[in-house]
């Protein structure tokens, strides 16, 4: 029983390891940052942040507007539901040109 109560608190502290980590992602995320298209080329790598939704990440800090950025994937074929793994270098190129045009 001891085994099984430890392994849950490993198991546990992982999770909130992991829940922290892309909650510091999303808020440190600065679209004013030059490194932009770095910092989403290795989130896709990165199996605990690949599955954010770009519009999620994009708006969250409030600087790019829900509807703008919405109206903006649709029209390169994503959606608010995209999550970063589905994004190809060319959307990502995108998303970095419209944030830098805004």
């Amino acid at each position: 029983m001891q085994s099984w109560i430890t392994m849950n608190d490993n198991h546990l502290s992982n999770i909130l390891d992991i829940k922290n980590y892309r909650k510091s992602f999303i808020e440190s995320f600065d679209t004013n940052d030059i490194e932009i298209k770095n910092k989403l080329i290795n989130a896709a790598n990165d199996i605990n942040l690949q599955s954010i939704r770009i519009h999620k990440l994009i708006t969250h800090n409030g600087n790019i507007g829900k509807v703008l950025f919405a109206r903006f994937l649709s029209t390169i074929n994503l959606d608010e539901q995209t999550r970063i793994m589905e994004l190809n270098i060319s959307n990502i190129e995108d998303i970095v040109n419209f944030i830098e045009n805004i």
